[in-house]
């Protein structure tokens, strides 16, 4: 059997000391700084994902102050779900569409601008629909089951 512990290279024992007191901060300001200077600061303040403060600060704020609307999306064996809050002027001014992956909402989260999501599975052209009720849009979308299967043949080589 091979000797696992004796190989890894990260053991708490035979990890020098700047490794152990490192804070991930640290790391993070790093790679920023090393990504600026290898990309530019317009990548870089983007790679590869927002920074954690950041993205705290959006988590714990209120529903007003979060840079992008909330949405929750769900899917049963037929239906995709799409639900998010909606003030009862926005909903009036709101222009829903579809395509058969991506729902485009427009005028939304305020008027003049837009928002798309990325559905979870493909849907149907027909059979949609949204409802409005106590501040929250439910859409509901029909699911489309993409059966056809296409067979790759394998090629052997020697």
């Amino acid at each position: 059997m091979f000797p696992w512990n004796s190989q890894f290279p990260f053991q708490q024992s035979k990890m020098p000391d700047y490794l152990k007191k490192m804070n991930p901060n640290e790391v993070e300001n790093y790679v920023s700084q090393v990504m600026s200077q290898v990309f530019g600061n317009d990548l870089a303040s983007s790679f590869p994902f927002p920074k954690q403060q950041e993205k705290q600060e959006e988590e714990t704020a209120s529903p007003e102050k979060r840079k992008k609307p909330v949405h929750e999306i769900f899917e049963t064996n037929e239906h995709v779900f799409v639900k998010f809050d909606v003030d009862p002027e926005t909903a009036k001014q709101m222009k829903i569409e579809h395509s058969s992956h991506r729902l485009f909402l427009q005028n939304y989260p305020e008027e003049g601008k837009s928002e798309y999501i990325n559905l979870p599975s493909l849907v149907k052209r027909k059979g949609s629909k949204a409802v409005y009720r106590e501040k929250v849009l439910e859409l509901t979308l029909l699911k489309n089951e993409d059966n056809t299967l296409t067979e790759i043949g394998i090629i052997y080589s020697e």
